[in-house]
């Protein structure tokens, strides 16, 4: 019959046509059953924050760090152009603990605060969260540091982060025995650190006299960093502080 009503179409031409009903059922037959997708979470970028890999609330102890903690440290240094020059990189919503002692971050920020005759918000219970997660920098105190050498590792590696050599000598007065733009820097660094006793829970009075493993140096990095990055090989030399501002003369 169907050669009877169709008989101009050629032998070929049937057989083109049989092909292309299979091919549409075979399609139909697959879109029918086949299986929705399975939503696949996306996967957490290597370089998220410590605040993202770490439970809030954490203690991050100086010589226990675990897998996690140390890969989630290094991140974060990272993200600041840093490394060696910081034993840990943690947030206001975590704890440290250097030996027997422990220090909340967040009685850390409320003692700074009170330090300075600052005041910081805190939500009611339930409420949210109002004060902003700060990044600290801590680095231990050991046996021959003091504060200019720490800094003055600071910002070699930062500046090394972004291609820019610092000679061992850079911090040394010049030939007339004038303070050189580095040492300025490492001068006007005193005043953005914090010297925190981890015995005493307080703050040191004298920032050069610091004791091994009992006392510890906090660095706010949203503050130093914004320092840090403003520096280069061409402005290093013309940086002045006055005692009070650090600043740069136009060229």
């Amino acid at each position: 019959m169907f050669r009877n009503r169709f008989p101009a179409i050629s032998q070929r031409m049937r057989l083109s046509l049989l092909m292309l009903f299979m091919t549409l059922t075979l399609i139909v037959v697959y879109v029918a059953t086949r299986q929705p997708a399975v939503h696949e979470e996306p996967k957490a970028d290597e370089t998220m924050s410590l605040r993202e890999t770490i439970d809030p609330g954490k203690v991050m102890d100086f010589s226990e760090l675990d897998e996690d903690s140390r890969y989630a440290i290094s991140q974060r240094k990272e993200r600041y152009g840093i490394q060696d020059s910081m034993d840990m990189m943690v947030t206001s919503e975590e704890s440290i603990r250097v030996g027997d002692e422990t220090l909340d971050m967040r009685e850390y920020e409320e003692k700074d605060a009170i330090s300075r005759g600052e005041i910081i918000s805190r939500p009611l219970e339930g409420g949210e969260e109002k004060s902003p997660v700060q990044d600290y920098g801590i680095h231990v105190v050991r046996p021959g540091d003091n504060i200019w050498k720490i800094h003055f590792r600071l910002l070699q590696e930062s500046l090394a982060s972004r291609g820019i050599t610092l000679p061992a000598e850079a911090d040394k007065p010049d030939a007339r025995g004038y303070s050189t733009g580095v040492g300025r820097v490492l001068k006007f660094s005193e005043r953005m650190v914090r010297v925190y006793n981890m015995k005493e829970k307080q703050f040191a009075e004298n920032i050069h006299i610091i004791q091994p493993f009992e006392k510890i140096i906090v660095y706010n990095m949203q503050e130093i960093s914004g320092l840090l990055n403003s520096l280069n090989e061409e402005n290093v030399n013309r940086i002045r502080f006055d005692g009070e501002n650090l600043w740069i003369m136009a060229p």
